[in-house]
């Protein structure tokens, strides 16, 4: 009984050992966020300079999800993407998510919607780390973070809980959507960042806030419909 005791604490204790913490997590997410920037002009300086505007994910080899929302409001602008570690890359290509329908959905319903996404599409060579994709929507009361730039600070991480699953609620330009509703903080900047749940997998885009911790994500898989013929 002693030996079976042992080996059961044994097992458990490894499997400790080999579950991510928090942290790490958390930096192997970094890895696959961006900044959308934008590069300024200024003559007076030899080296360039770059404004952070919103944010996206890295969800294929070349392809980096965002709001359609950050590329519509720079549009006929070069944007470039900033890496975690520095390097600065022009976006090559976009694609935005199209119209869909705009009647009020129903609970279950997985019919495309009009979805405030886009996709940027950048050297493949570049993307060297790829988010990976939760297949379901998380539940209330799952931890989830998001990553941006609030207010043009970088890969600023937040941290909450889902507060409702599928919160419905007419968006002023796309319409009837259905939403993530959590209170991990998001500002301005986050726009087009991940929303990833606590094991690391993304599971939507951040795109509005309401404050006093309102916080509202499109869901990944409301996204992904639109985009198909990409991925």
């Amino acid at each position: 009984m002693k030996k079976l005791f042992a080996l059961f604490v044994a097992a458990v204790l490894t499997a400790c050992a080999n579950t991510p913490t928090q942290p790490q997590v958390v930096a192997a997410t970094l890895g696959a966020t961006v900044s959308l920037e934008l590069k300024l002009e200024n003559p007076s300086s030899p080296i360039p300079t770059y404004k952070a505007f919103c944010s996206g994910t890295v969800i294929k080899e070349g392809i980096i999800l965002t709001n359609r929302h950050c590329v519509v409001a720079v549009e006929g602008k070069q944007i470039f993407v900033r890496f975690f570690d520095g390097r600065i890359v022009k976006v090559d290509a976009l694609v935005i998510a199209n119209d869909g329908d705009q009647s009020m959905p129903e609970w279950g319903d997985d019919r495309p919607r009009a979805t405030d996404a886009a996709l940027l599409f950048v050297d493949p060579r570049h993307t060297k780390q790829i988010a990976k994709l939760s297949s379901t929507i998380p539940q209330v009361g799952e931890h989830v973070f998001a990553i941006g730039s609030p207010k043009g600070m970088r890969f600023t991480v937040t941290f909450g809980q889902v507060a409702f699953q599928l919160r419905d609620l007419e968006d002023p330009i796309y319409g009837p959507n259905l939403w993530i509703q959590h209170d991990a903080a998001i500002n301005p900047g986050n726009s087009g960042g991940g929303l990833f749940n606590e094991r690391g997998e993304l599971v939507g885009v951040n795109t509005l806030t309401g404050g006093d911790n309102l916080s509202l994500s499109v869901p990944l898989e409301h996204i992904l419909i639109h985009f198909a013929a990409y991925l």
